[in-house]
């Protein structure tokens, strides 16, 4: 089971930075401590819940319905543990940098530090592997971010009868607007309305699609067919690029961020196995065509209302899906920019602000441009690529982003905590000061600990 971990904050100055505050059995500040677990739960959700669920179904049809359950079973178990594993990472390091001193002063927020995939690689893999992850983890958000701004800017553009340019152009300063300069709170409370609505959405596709499943269809298995479908699952599951959101809402609180993954990937996980048996329960294997989406032959076979209906609700499906990974997407690429603006700012300039009584004010400063400049590189470049020809990304997408995806958020989070708990960069060789941290904590620590 889980077990309390050394490694996170939550409150601001030193008698915040307690091993005990990862516990869920905290005193004082509890209620505020915890953050909005909801809200966290819904960020995970909804960026792994996209428009692509729609299609997976065409990528499993051959292998059945038993057989697709059981891949997808047992791939959201690997991401929840790679997460978990990310999550882990992010604490540490975090902590790690509260005690040296470095990245932010402890009275701080977490808010202004965090700590994104760039300073874990760069931990556990050394600048070369941190430089190949950085340009792997750009390149596939990038990717990705122009989809979500072609494809949700042309259903923005349909709604308001726009030209597909205006379309795109509202969809991504829209919600860059949004993210930029609405608080946390409000942010949180329009993407979990979002999530619900894409919920209801979807229960109403179901009813209208589920209806005629056959459960000799269902009992189909081709268990050899199952392989091409799988790289697709693994990249329908990813929300890792949010953890470092998920972590700082929450306040490292260790039980809430271990709820929040769970929950938040679970529900996509019943979405997809519900979907998924629904369409191939109802559609024979051999009446599709390869590629074909057997979503297109169930239309075929309901009335020319209920087809309408169908198209409706799925275009209101499918946009706020984009919507709510487009929302994840700009938070982890957003992150990741500022994780390596913040750094190269500390090592140029650490010394001259850690002294001098303007320090809080430069520090601020600094890190206002560097929040404004990280979403300027993060949401133009998409809108700019999308107004052309957006297919090659989706070409590049399917042969490099599965490579891509699994390295990052398989490999990296295992390597990480590893490195962390047993390796060289193990907490337990800073020089912990009974004054900062207590006999307690730094017994805790050199006792080791994760998440597992």
């Amino acid at each position: 089971g889980f077990v309390g971990v050394p490694w996170g904050w939550e409150g601001g100055g030193k008698e915040g930075l307690s091993a005990g505050s990862l516990s869920d059995e905290t005193a004082g500040e509890t209620v505020e401590t915890k953050g909005n677990l909801l809200g966290a739960s819904s960020l995970v959700a909804g960026t792994c819940v996209g428009a692509g669920i729609l299609a997976l179904p065409a990528t499993t049809i051959q292998s059945g319905a038993l057989p697709s359950t059981f891949a997808l079973v047992v791939c959201w178990a690997y991401m929840v543990v790679t997460g978990l594993l990310l999550a882990e990472g992010t604490l540490r390091v975090k902590r790690e940098e509260d005690l040296r001193g470095e990245k932010r002063d402890p009275e701080e927020g977490l808010e202004e530090g965090y700590c994104s995939l760039l300073t874990l690689a760069e931990r556990a893999l050394g600048p070369v592997g941190a430089g190949v992850s950085g340009m792997a983890y750009a390149f596939i958000h990038y990717a990705l971010l122009i989809a979500y701004v072609a494809v949700g800017g042309k259903g923005l553009a349909d709604v308001l009868h726009l030209d597909s340019f205006f379309g795109s152009l509202a969809f991504d300063v829209g919600l860059g607007l949004l993210l930029f300069f609405g608080s946390e709170p409000l942010v949180e409370t329009i993407n979990s309305a979002m999530v619900a609505l894409i919920v209801a959405s979807f229960c109403g596709l179901l009813f209208l699609i589920g209806r005629d499943v056959q459960p000799d269809l269902l009992l189909r298995s081709d268990f050899s067919s199952l392989p091409p479908a799988v790289p697709i699952m693994f990249v329908a599951l990813v929300y890792h690029n949010v953890i470092p959101t998920v972590c700082s809402s929450l306040k490292g609180n260790v039980g809430q961020i271990q709820k929040a993954i769970t929950l938040g990937t679970l529900l996509p996980l019943v979405m997809f196995v519900l979907w998924n048996s629904a369409l191939l329960g109802t559609v024979p294997a051999n009446a599709v065509s390869p590629g074909q989406n057997p979503l297109a032959l169930v239309s075929e076979k309901v009335s020319a209302s209920e087809a309408e209906l169908v198209g409706r609700v799925t275009s209101v499906f499918s946009e706020l899906a984009i919507v709510t990974s487009f929302i994840g997407f700009v938070y982890g690429l957003t992150e990741f920019f500022e994780d390596f603006l913040r750094s190269r700012a500390y090592r140029d300039d650490g010394k001259e602000l850690a002294e001098g009584s303007e320090k809080s004010i430069k520090r601020r400063l600094a890190f206002a441009s560097d929040r404004l400049l990280s979403f300027v590189v993060a949401l133009v470049p998409p809108f700019l690529f999308a107004l052309g020809d957006s297919s090659v990304f989706f070409k590049a997408i399917d042969n490099a982003g599965t490579f891509g995806i699994s390295t990052l958020f398989g490999f990296i989070p295992a390597a990480v905590a590893w490195r962390l708990r047993y390796g060289e960069l193990n907490l337990t060789d800073l020089d912990l000061e009974e004054e900062s941290i207590g006999v307690e904590e730094e017994q805790a620590a050199k006792r080791g600990g994760g998440f597992f």
